[in-house]
């Protein structure tokens, strides 16, 4: 859905309040927590927006009938067609229905417009909507493929065999741990891939946790979802990347967990 297409609904609908809060949709594992870094990323976009929301939660084989039951359209025209992140937005229409809106950054995008600054936070700096998703969707997406090759084998263990099933059919992942001294090589590469975008710190425009400075941006938050994966999965990698880079990337998980818990807007549905 383009961001295009998303600004014709804003001014159908009406803003989100406590009784009538944003409906978010995340995933858990087979212990009820959430996990999932593209949701995560809404997640954060909510908290920091303000904006009030309640969480309904699925296992990754209910989404796609979760979502049909209440009428989502597919986010994706490619299998699998339904996935999580979805927000259920408050409509004025008469009937009532609320606005659906699919994938994390179409999520975002959505947000800035139906929620716009200064009144609300902004999601993105301004005019960079279009290298933040080239960055997310084009440059991290090859760092996070590297990593995801030795710290993989550590989701399956804390998902149930039914959606290890639904992994693997939808998306063809290998959950096998690799021998030692490949996944050695391959952590040695992860390590070599970021600390090259580690290097995009020394540029700053200004001094900040974050990447662009002070402010956090869709960016920081895609990372901030990779961390909190690892975090659930791996904390014992996760503590090797925060020693890179003189302790940078703790400083920025910090702060971003600063965000995910400034309220409590957040309540399981």
């Amino acid at each position: 859905m383009s961001p295009i297409f998303l600004r014709r609904q804003y001014v159908a609908t009406m803003a989100a309040t406590p009784e009538n809060p944003i409906v978010f949709y995340d995933l858990i594992n087979a212990n009820g927590v959430h996990w999932s870094p593209n949701t995560y990323k809404t997640r954060l976009c909510l908290e920091y927006k303000g904006l009030p929301y309640r969480v309904e939660y699925s296992t990754l084989p209910e989404v796609e009938s979760n979502m049909k039951k209440l009428g989502v359209p597919p986010v994706k025209a490619t299998s699998p067609q339904y996935t999580l992140p979805v927000i259920a937005d408050p409509s004025g229409d008469p009937d009532g229905k609320p606005h659906y809106v699919g994938d994390s950054f179409n999520i975002a995008v959505y947000l800035d417009e139906k929620y716009p600054a200064p009144r609300y936070p902004a999601i993105f700096n301004s005019n960079a909507r279009s290298i933040e998703h080239l960055f997310i969707h084009q440059y991290l997406p090859t760092v996070a493929r590297v990593g995801s090759t030795v710290v993989m084998p550590k989701l399956g263990q804390t998902l149930d065999q039914e959606s290890i099933e639904y992994i693997k059919r939808t998306r063809g992942v290998s959950f096998n741990s690799l021998p030692q001294g490949e996944a050695e090589e391959k952590w040695k590469a992860f390590r070599e891939k970021f600390f090259e975008m580690g290097l995009s710190l020394d540029y700053q425009d200004e001094n900040g946790p974050f990447i662009s400075g002070n402010r956090p941006s869709m960016i920081d938050f895609a990372i901030g979802g990779w961390f909190h994966l690892l975090q659930r999965i791996a904390p014992s990698e996760l503590e090797q990347i925060f020693d890179w880079k003189e302790g940078r990337w703790r400083l920025l998980w910090e702060h971003i967990r600063d965000i995910e818990g400034r309220s409590s807007r957040g309540i399981m549905g």
